[in-house]
């Protein structure tokens, strides 16, 4: 059975291809990938936590392959019990100190649909939330901007830096294609042989 997103549970292909994409800027040249694949890296995620599956499933890949997961966003998107997801994942509330500490950024859309019943102002959550050039340049001048799609512009990133020098997303929609192709293939060549997808 093949898992293309469920809800708000887990989307594992998404963080196939998140990691993909980040081998790619970060390891470039690894074929084999192990426990201590990404040691050394931390990737900080950032936004509604709380509704996102894409997060959920990057928090149980990421750090099997060494990496550190600061997790970011207001509590009404992030409770703390996050934190307990398992070894390798932190809560950072102040955005810049995180950015800081990392090598890559995955920017979470925010959903209007999700918000609701929850005491979120929009304004102040762009204010300590946003990732714009200037505070791209200041706190983490080489990072990796990721971003799962499809962007809000102007809410949880800027034009300027979804389409900056620094940006992967466009290489995250191409290395989805390859990801979900060879899962696929994969899934019938098991199916064609006798086994189990």
């Amino acid at each position: 059975m093949l898992n293309a997103g469920d809800g708000m549970h887990e989307h594992p292909t998404q963080a196939l291809l998140d990691l993909r994409t980040i081998l790619v800027h970060l390891k470039p040249g690894t074929h084999t990938v192990t426990a201590e694949t990404l040691a050394g890296v931390t990737v900080t995620i950032v936004g509604d936590i709380l509704h996102s599956r894409v997060a959920r499933s990057n928090m149980l890949l990421l750090p099997r392959l060494g990496a550190r997961v600061l997790l970011c966003g207001p509590k009404e998107l992030l409770p703390e019990l996050a934190a307990h997801a398992g070894p390798g994942i932190e809560i950072e509330r102040d955005f810049d100190a995180a950015l800081r500490q990392s090598q890559a950024v995955m920017m979470l859309r925010i959903q209007a649909e999700r918000l609701a019943g929850l005491q979120l102002d929009l304004e102040q959550y762009k204010a300590s939330y946003q990732l714009t050039g200037p505070r791209l340049a200041a706190h983490a001048p080489t990072g990796v901007v990721l971003h799962p799609g499809p962007i809000i512009r102007g809410l949880e990133l800027t034009a300027g830096v979804a389409d900056g020098p620094q940006s992967a997303i466009l290489e995250q929609v191409t290395n989805g294609v390859a990801i979900r192709m060879a899962v696929v293939e994969r899934a019938l060549t098991a199916v064609h042989q006798g086994g189990r997808a």
